[in-house]
């Protein structure tokens, strides 16, 4: 998503944030991680380890000087390292979604994000920040009544089309719902990351993202993002991998308030998430994701799609 901004004057130094909490704090309840499938390792804090970083390719709209004095519609890139935390929660319930005959239940993680830069010149500054939810499907019988335990005559659970669902907020106005499949192996090979090859938009000048600049600090991580990923796992040795991978064009498209709708409009979402199990700890103790957001920005009048891309590689943290 497009930087978080902000019309007060930053202060001149900006603190690191603290990373001693989680960001969800809630009191200890009963919690059926069975339901959660291979969403459940996610469960927990997780922050980007020691002198590592994720990196973001982000256009962002401009008025830029190429007539000669004259200002017209153009872009300009903000693209960054960024360090992270999320957290993510389990509900003590589920969300049933009753069809007449069947139902699909939807076992849900919240789950809260704050992404932060990780250079300067606004280093430790609130980049990105969302909070939305996980679900991981499944169906079962309907029963009789509002609160009945008796299945309803002839019901029979409903197949699903998809396995797991991710809906997201962002506070720019967007609002995303991206489903998709869950997958699990087993046999102790890396997972197969593979690079991005960037999209560049059509019709305008795309100079900037081959050339360094502060706007375009490191050309080898806006041609391959997922680098970032790659070289986390090097040398790694694997137990075990989930794999969580959603889109949103199966659903609907993002939502965007009008300001968004005019200026930088979301079109499309999808991420790919690897939960890794180490075979030194053997536990679920890395988290690698690559999302790629489509943003549509008016450039003369006309419509031109740009990829927005972020990959990271993170640790699980203890408190």
């Amino acid at each position: 998503m497009a930087s978080v901004g902000c019309v007060i004057a930053p202060p001149t130094e900006t603190q690191p944030p603290d990373f001693d909490s989680p960001l969800i704090i809630e009191p200890k309840q009963p919690q059926n991680v069975l339901t959660l499938g291979n969403l459940a390792p996610l469960v927990g804090t997780w922050v980007n380890a020691p002198n590592t970083f994720g990196y973001n390719v982000m256009p962002l709209p401009q008025m830029y000087d190429e007539t000669g004095g004259v200002m017209v519609p153009s872009y300009i890139l903000k693209n960054n390292q960024y360090y992270e935390e999320m957290t993510f929660s389990a509900i003590n319930g589920v969300a049933p979604n009753r069809g007449g005959q069947g139902t699909q239940v939807c076992n849900t993680l919240f789950y809260e994000q704050r992404v932060y830069l990780s250079e300067n010149p606004d280093q430790n500054k609130l980049l990105h920040a969302e909070n939305g939810s996980w679900l991981n499907f499944t169906s079962r019988e309907q029963f009789l009544g509002p609160y009945g335990q008796t299945p309803l005559p002839n019901s029979t659970p409903p197949v699903l089309l998809y396995q797991i669902g991710k809906q997201m907020s962002v506070p720019h106005g967007n609002s995303i719902l991206a489903v998709g499949t869950s997958s699990i192996d087993k046999s102790g090979r890396q997972p197969d990351i593979p690079d991005i090859p960037l999209i560049k938009p059509q019709g305008v000048n795309t100079s900037q993202y081959d050339d360094q600049s502060v706007g375009n600090p490191n050309v080898t991580y806006t041609s391959n993002p997922n680098l970032v990923i790659q070289q986390g796992l090097t040398g790694e040795k694997i137990a075990e991998y989930i794999k969580l991978e959603v889109d949103s064009k199966p659903v609907a498209p993002p939502t965007n308030i009008g300001f968004e709708q005019k200026f930088s409009k979301v079109t499309s979402y999808k991420q790919t998430v690897w939960i890794i199990a180490s075979k030194d700890l053997g536990q679920f103790d890395r988290l690698l994701y690559s999302q790629t957001i489509g943003l549509q920005l008016i450039i003369n009048g006309t419509k031109v799609e740009f990829p927005h891309v972020t990959s990271n590689a993170l640790v699980r943290k203890t408190f």
